[in-house]
């Protein structure tokens, strides 16, 4: 993906890169602009440790200087909103964090997570080679904004009761669980996506026995089309705060 990105987009980018050559180097924009790439991914850090299943400080001491180095050397936001974010999502459950910590402790839990990112990086460092990366260039822009944006707002929510509140998550649940009217709305908004989710569910079935290929066709068509089906008054990352917030909801309904 890495080697990709760099490249023209278009053949008047190649040309116009051609004719003007390298843009001029602009110390005070430059600077400031990569010392802003590199300070918004620290709460991504701590989330994607938190989700990998191990102490948010681990993630800032191994991988902060490289992304601040990556940030004043590139100004390139996607390198982390890519690989990092989606193999941390995947590495709790792959690995069985919870039980690996119990049976081996953290420090073991560390190493053996270095060698999954070590092969996922891996991967991506060939697929960028192969030039998979470029069927990013037949995303629609506002896709890959809301992408972006909704990646940061939801990290920024994911780890603000940790930053906020005393002990994080759990202090959160305490005052829940001490109040009787968030209880309440609690209880009504899960039963409602329970209801939503068995009657998604009948239609889905109903919808691709017969053909079971038109549902992947149709999933391509609305996101290469989103620009026409959703109104262009919606707020960046609306689309994808939403379906995030659905799947939230969904898997903490069914933990």
């Amino acid at each position: 993906m890495i080697f990709v990105s760099t490249f023209p987009k278009t053949k008047t980018q190649e040309t116009t890169i051609l004719h003007k050559g390298l843009p001029k180097f602009n110390p005070f924009k430059d600077i400031l602009s990569g010392l802003m790439t590199s300070c918004s991914p620290i709460p991504q850090l701590i989330a994607h440790a938190k989700t990998a299943g191990y102490a948010s400080y681990r993630r800032i001491l191994t991988a902060g200087l490289t992304l601040v180095l990556w940030g004043l050397s590139t100004d390139s936001l996607w390198l982390n909103f890519g690989v990092t974010a989606i193999t941390a999502l995947m590495t709790k459950s792959d690995l069985g964090a919870e039980n690996y910590v119990k049976q081996h402790e953290e420090e073991e839990y560390v190493k053996l997570m270095a060698s999954y990112l070590i092969c996922a990086g891996l991967a991506s460092i060939t697929m960028g080679v192969l030039g998979v990366g470029k069927i990013v260039n037949y995303v629609p822009k506002m896709t890959k904004i809301e992408f972006k944006l909704g990646c940061m707002f939801g990290v920024v929510l994911s780890v603000l009761s940790a930053g906020i509140l005393t002990f994080g998550l759990s202090t959160a649940k305490s005052i829940v669980a001490t109040q009787q009217e968030l209880q309440d709305w609690i209880v009504t908004l899960t039963t409602a996506v329970t209801v939503a989710n068995g009657a998604l569910s009948t239609l889905k079935l109903l919808y691709i026995s017969p053909k079971p290929e038109l549902l992947d066709t149709t999933a391509i068509l609305i996101v290469v089309s989103t620009t026409i089906f959703i109104a262009k008054c919606t707020p960046p990352a609306s689309k994808v705060l939403t379906a995030t917030a659905a799947a939230t909801l969904y898997y903490s309904q069914s933990s």
